[in-house]
């Protein structure tokens, strides 16, 4: 058992001078896709944000432990046009916090990952949204769908893909994209009798540096 701990020791002291933790500043965008969609696949309610990234060595060489926040000001509208024609224009401001993982792809030699020209990566977060929704006009909604206004409160989970692109040992470009799943019908003001869940897809340009 000593044996195993001290190797342990040994296994995680190297793994940790392999890479550096680091901190990354991202511009953000983000598509709220749920019932303002009108079942398109695409939405056209958009959002801006910032989002900050710290990151550490977890074990192995290729895999780090994160945490984020990251804010959103987000535009959403919803029209439907028949007899009478339906309108709702919400502003919503979104707050975000949570941890995960983030797993570096095709990583291969002994250098440290941080040399690499191209670093790929897939990210798995879970966390936790504050959005406050502000109803800035509203006429004819459907009764089916229920109007959000105020603060919600919501769980999320993420799927990130990526890639940092190096610009020295210490400092790189980093690119991502990917998914968000919102414990919560609301995000986009609007609730329809289903209850879906919303979706978000984000996307990121920004600057990461190695600590």
């Amino acid at each position: 058992m000593r044996v195993f701990v001290v190797l342990l020791i040994v296994f995680l002291a190297k793994t940790s001078t392999a890479q550096n933790s680091n901190v990354t500043f991202h511009g953000t965008a983000l598509s709220v896709l749920g019932e303002t969609t009108g079942g398109s696949r695409i939405g056209d309610d958009f959002g801006l944000g910032l989002n900050l990234r710290m990151a550490a060595p977890f074990f192995l060489r290729n895999l780090e432990i994160n945490g984020e926040i990251s804010f959103y000001q987000i535009n959403i509208d919803y029209i439907q046009v028949g007899s009478e024609i339906s309108f709702n224009h919400t502003k919503a401001s979104q707050y975000n916090i949570g941890g995960g993982l983030t797993l570096y792809l095709f990583q291969k030699g002994k250098r440290p990952s941080m040399y690499h020209p191209y670093r790929f990566y897939m990210s798995g977060y879970a966390g936790v949204s504050a959005q406050t929704n502000e109803i800035i006009e509203s006429h004819n909604i459907n009764p089916r769908f229920t109007v959000f206004e105020g603060l919600i409160l919501f769980p999320y989970g993420d799927l990130l893909g990526g890639v940092k692109i190096r610009i020295n040992p210490r400092n790189s470009i980093d690119l991502f994209m990917g998914g968000r799943m919102a414990l919560s019908d609301a995000v986009d003001g609007i609730a329809g009798t289903g209850a879906a869940p919303d979706l978000m897809i984000r996307l990121g340009i920004g600057y990461c540096h190695s600590l």
